[in-house]
């Protein structure tokens, strides 16, 4: 089984339609021998919220039949134009206008035909904050709507399936999401400056722990194992150059993603900072939304994959 699979991901080839019923029959037996045959720990598959766009009356209708414990919520929308009118892209004159309570979009694609307003929607929403993981599924693979579901920030394209194939290729693809479960450590002694931080990275799906007092700065690395770190440099008791370098002089954290927020704007404390082994540098001047960028983009090259915003 997982040498069948590791042959799949390492193919050198465009999957089809028929690789995709094999990769969504694969993954359901690997749920059934791990349901039967583990007793230890597993991580937790939350169900899904998920707004489904879709005319074909049966086609939904099996969606709806899945069991009630998959899903958190499951909306049945049969045309965009529909969910458009029901969350309008915003705009400074409706900037209060409601966010879907989805962060899933299952949307099938029975026409190529995806008019501009549709696309510029899709972008929008791909876009937001926290962005939507918009799937298609659609029988359609030409080129040209490939880059346009691309262009508009469409997190996969995908066959049509099984509604139950397509849902478990859907929790397999969400899991591997750039901000997916990734924690961050940050260690401010201004706990304004955290609040900030939090209020900025946390609607991202980002969980978030966050230090004042760097004298505990081991003990809390340790036990909370973040995917990156971001630091004050000046600190009472220990600098955040200080901290940077005892975590790059550790051969575990070695390669762990830092940001320094400084309001340091001199040449030899930024020189400094880099030299202690710091990923970027960002003022504490800079927009929430540079911030965001920031961070997303270190944990995203962390993954050796890119990030486009905007």
């Amino acid at each position: 089984m997982a040498s069948a699979l590791e042959q799949f991901f390492r193919a050198q080839q465009i999957p089809n339609a028929a690789d995709w019923q094999t990769l969504a029959q694969q993954i359901d037996e690997l749920d059934a021998i791990v349901c039967q045959n583990s007793t230890a720990a597993l991580p937790v598959h939350h169900p899904l919220a998920l707004i489904l766009v879709d005319d074909d009356t049966a086609w939904v209708e099996q969606f709806q039949q899945l069991p009630a414990h998959q899903f958190v919520q499951m909306s049945a929308i049969e045309e965009l134009e529909v969910y458009l009118k029901l969350y309008p892209a915003p705009s400074k004159s409706n900037s209060d206008i409601e966010i879907p309570p989805f962060n899933r979009v299952l949307l099938n694609v029975s026409l190529a035909d995806l008019s501009t307003q549709q696309l510029s929607w899709l972008k929008t929403m791909t876009h937001q904050t926290p962005p939507a993981l918009v799937f298609v599924c659609t029988e359609h693979a030409s080129l040209d709507l490939r880059v346009k579901l691309a262009q508009a920030g469409v997190y996969a394209v995908l066959p049509k399936l099984l509604p139950q194939q397509v849902l478990n290729l859907v929790k397999h693809l969400q899991l591997s999401s750039a901000t997916a479960q990734k924690r961050i450590l940050m260690v401010d002694d201004n706990p304004q400056v955290l609040d900030m931080l939090q209020s900025s990275l946390e609607p991202w799906g980002l969980q978030i722990n966050r230090l004042e007092n760097a004298q505990q700065f081991w003990e809390t690395l340790q036990s909370c194992v973040p995917d990156l770190l971001i630091l004050d440099i000046e600190m009472p008791a220990y600098s955040g150059i200080d901290l940077c370098r005892t975590v790059r002089n550790t051969f575990n954290w070695h390669d762990l993603p830092i940001l320094f927020l400084t309001a340091h704007t001199d040449a030899a404390t930024l020189k400094e900072a880099v030299n202690a082994g710091a990923n970027a540098l960002i003022h504490k001047s800079a927009t929430q939304i540079d911030i965001v960028y920031h961070v997303l983009a270190e944990l995203q090259r962390a993954r050796g994959t890119a990030i486009q915003l905007g």
